[in-house]
């Protein structure tokens, strides 16, 4: 016989052997059958097991190509359900690329074809704020946003081919803007702004790509500090106070290097900071290459094929540094002086 999808009638009830009621006592159909077993899972914490509920029983055409999980560590029902999402909304972001002499001034240029995908652009009044300070740019305003970078590697990696460079922008938590009592999906703030994902003819336009990304957000970059490329193409141009730095815990001094190097216990940090994120954001994330990445990564050894997941991952574990504290400052004080070097 035909499947009773919806709540069954008076009629129907006749003819169902094993009748079903849920919470409200009201007799369910299949649909809400299904969708009882799914909140059982979520209830139990098993993502993984409702991922694979919804494709051997989809309830929407959509589900049907929901793509598989390839991990246990994240919400994987919050990312399945905001990719089916975001596939159906092509507003929620705007792909160009970021053009001008960054000792000048930096503008967005969309463009379909672009390296770049934006989901908030700034006032050009409010982008590219910053100062020289004994020859060396530093944003203002620095404390609104971070930025992070993977830089790609020249040989091939084993069975992944060529690697990608990997960029980001997450904009800080703003207190002033989004009251902390309310829930966080009604913030505007704390979110990713910005993505990049390719493989330009060479190194420094990589780096070039990212500095462009840094300067218009006034933001604070946190490199990827495996493969150096773009701390060092930063301090070569001028752009060194634009990089952020560790600080030690115990004296607060920054570390030498600017960024970060993924070693095994930084890598299990930065997971356990996706997964904060995706379950405080994720539902209203509006990156879909972000969300598709941390859906297939397997584990800790797979960081090296996943650009991006790095690149965002810098810039969750940026906000746990306080240099950038220190670097609001008026022109006639010495950055160097502050910090003790």
């Amino acid at each position: 016989g035909e499947s009773i999808i919806d709540e069954p009638t008076e009629e129907q009830l006749k003819y169902i052997s094993h009748k079903l009621k849920d919470f409200d006592g009201k007799y369910v159909g299949a649909k809400r059958f299904i969708e009882m077993e799914r909140e059982a899972y979520r209830e139990a914490g098993q993502h993984d097991k409702v991922s694979l509920h919804k494709r051997l029983y989809p309830t929407s055409y959509a589900e049907t190509f929901a793509p598989p999980a390839q991990n246990i560590f994240f919400n994987t029902d919050i990312l399945e359900r905001r990719i089916i999402e975001l596939k159906r909304d092509n507003a929620a972001t705007v792909r160009g690329n970021f053009e001008g002499d960054p000792n000048v001034f930096v503008r967005f240029v969309p463009n379909q074809d672009g390296r770049f995908v934006v989901s908030k652009l700034l006032p050009s009044n409010l982008t590219n704020r910053k100062y020289s300070l004994n020859g060396v740019f530093y944003p203002m305003d620095s404390y609104s946003y971070v930025s992070s970078s993977d830089a790609y590697r020249l040989e091939k990696v084993q069975g992944y081919g060529m690697s990608n460079g990997a960029g980001a922008v997450k904009e800080k938590y703003n207190s002033q803007i989004d009251d902390p009592n309310k829930s966080t999906d009604e913030w505007q703030t704390g979110r990713f702004v910005c993505t990049y994902l390719f493989r330009p003819d060479s190194i420094e336009e990589y780096c070039m790509d990212m500095l462009r990304m840094t300067v218009y957000y006034n933001a604070l970059h946190f490199p990827e500090s495996n493969v150096n490329h773009v701390a060092e193409y930063f301090i070569k141009n001028n752009f060194g106070g634009y990089l952020l730095y560790s600080t030690n815990p115990e004296d607060g001094r920054p570390k030498a290097n600017a960024g970060f190097h993924t070693t095994i216990d930084l890598k299990k940090r930065m997971f356990n900071k996706h997964r904060d994120y995706i379950s405080m954001f994720g539902s209203k994330e509006k990156h879909i290459e972000y969300l598709m990445q941390c859906l297939q990564i397997r584990g800790l050894d797979d960081t090296t094929h996943f650009d991006l997941f790095v690149a965002t991952g810098g810039c969750l574990l940026a906000e746990d540094s306080v240099y950038g504290e220190y670097l609001n400052q008026p022109d006639d004080i010495d950055i160097k002086d502050i910090l003790g070097w």
